[in-house]
């Protein structure tokens, strides 16, 4: 949509690569999580196995997205069985589903850092790789940005500390 010139601009999280035209200023390095609910037992664990996790119902992103992704490859490292509970479109109804206690989920931890403050969210102790997931402010170039969404993006990048906003 970008490309297209439907949209001005867009934050966008994960690793994404994106047409030449596309300008990607990554504004905040965040990481996935695997998170509980405070109620499930898996949260009293130091450490789950993956007998812990086998168990365990799943509350993923839709299967097109790259959360998604990540989640099937979180489940390959830790070689245990696909066992989705749910399919949901969006991070807030994945952290609903989780806080009632459905099933566990991979999420940013950005997404649910004031959860796991009040106690109400547990993270769930794996020993996972590359679950990096990097959010970037994205704009087509050959578009000038509107007044307004140039002052939106330097915005954000003063709010997330980057050093560099866009010129046009």
């Amino acid at each position: 949509q970008i490309d297209s010139g439907e949209l001005d601009l867009a934050i966008n999280g994960g690793k994404t690569s994106y047409k030449r035209q596309i300008c990607q200023e990554q504004i905040l390095d965040d990481a996935l999580i695997l998170i509980a609910s405070a109620r499930n037992p898996i949260c009293r664990l130091k450490k789950a196995c993956r007998q812990d996790l086998a168990g365990e119902q799943f509350i993923v992103h839709n299967a097109n997205s790259q959360l998604y992704t990540y989640y099937e490859k979180m489940i390959q490292q830790l070689g245990i069985p696909e066992r989705i509970g749910m399919s949901l479109g969006n991070i807030e109804a994945i952290k609903s589903a989780v806080l009632m206690n459905v099933g566990i989920a991979l999420v940013p931890r950005v997404a649910v850092r004031a959860e796991l403050q009040k106690g109400e969210l547990c993270t769930v102790a794996v020993p996972l790789t590359g679950m990096d997931y990097p959010y970037s402010i994205i704009y087509n170039k050959s578009k000038a940005l509107s007044t307004t969404a140039r002052r939106f993006v330097i915005f954000v990048c003063e709010q997330c500390e980057v050093t560099e906003t866009p010129k046009s």
